[in-house]
């Protein structure tokens, strides 16, 4: 509030701040370590970093003032953070899914993510390799497995994670997946979750 009222000039604060407020009077804003985002383990994370700078981009200029931007990265040629810069959205979203059908991700696939959670890390190892060798040897027509392979949060207080993903044109090959799943006895030691289509990779 004391921000709104005027009576601070300088507000600093997570990706929260690029979430819808209208400031009439900011006139300068800064994006810090852009890098942090840009670099994530995760398909999407440049389709996020664009979409942070172009918010948080959106907060200056709203009044009478002029707006101007400063993007600090290590990056300065990511054409996520260039087009970001430009505001070009459809420069983005041509490049984004060029990289996207190389790679063999949405929208030229579904995905099915299965994550194995436990404190015991060999029996996580073994299990996620049980199901990858159960789906190899399904004979499921295109489907693609890849791992078992630490998941980027690797390790969570005491438990151990570990994914495998799937990659399928067909989503109907993916759902005959996760009743296959269903049907499994897995150790109880461990837990397995799975997520269609996942919004997060993490």
């Amino acid at each position: 509030m004391s921000f709104k009222k005027g009576l601070a000039q300088i507000l600093i604060g997570t990706q929260i701040v690029a979430k819808g407020l209208d400031f009439p009077g900011v006139s300068l804003v800064g994006v810090i370590t852009v890098d942090t985002a840009i670099n994530m383990p995760d398909f999407r994370a440049s389709e996020r970093a664009f979409q942070l700078i172009t918010q948080v981009a959106g907060r200056a200029g709203r009044g009478d003032f002029p707006g101007k931007v400063f993007v600090q990265t290590y990056s300065p040629d990511s054409f996520a953070i260039q087009a970001a810069c430009r505001a070009d959205i459809e420069s983005f979203y041509r490049e984004e899914l060029k990289i996207r059908k190389n790679c063999f991700y949405p929208p030229y696939c579904s995905l099915l993510n299965i994550t194995f959670t436990g404190s015991q890390e060999k029996i996580l190892k073994n299990e996620a390799l049980k199901v990858k060798k159960l789906l190899q040897n399904s004979q499921l027509s295109s489907l693609e497995v890849y791992g078992p392979a630490p998941c980027p949060r690797f390790r969570i207080k005491d438990n151990f994670r570990y994914s495998l993903l799937l990659k399928s044109r067909n989503e109907e090959i993916l759902i005959k997946v996760e009743q296959t799943l269903k049907e499994l006895d897995f150790d109880q030691k461990i837990k397995v979750a799975w997520d269609m289509n996942p919004q997060d990779m993490l």
